[in-house]
């Protein structure tokens, strides 16, 4: 299986946040997608930004995102 790099850019409670996450990363023309995950106290929201095929691509993205003020944590999915 090919290896893909995604970015998680927001783990947040609050829907209205998670969308102004997921609508700016949007803005910025990447795949963007959400996940809502069952923690122990509660559901969040994590938005994620990718998959990129290779860490080149990721890495340009990332470098957008953080100009756009978004954090980006990559993760390397198989």
């Amino acid at each position: 299986f090919a290896r893909v790099q995604v970015f998680v850019v927001s783990v947040v409670r609050d829907p209205a946040m998670a969308k102004q996450t997921y609508d700016k990363a949007k803005s910025l023309k990447f795949p963007v997608y959400t996940e809502k995950i069952d923690v122990a106290n509660g559901i969040v929201i994590r938005v994620r930004v990718g998959p990129f095929a290779t860490k080149q691509q990721a890495e340009s993205a990332r470098a957008k995102l953080a100009q756009a003020g978004l954090e980006a944590k990559v993760l390397t999915l198989q």
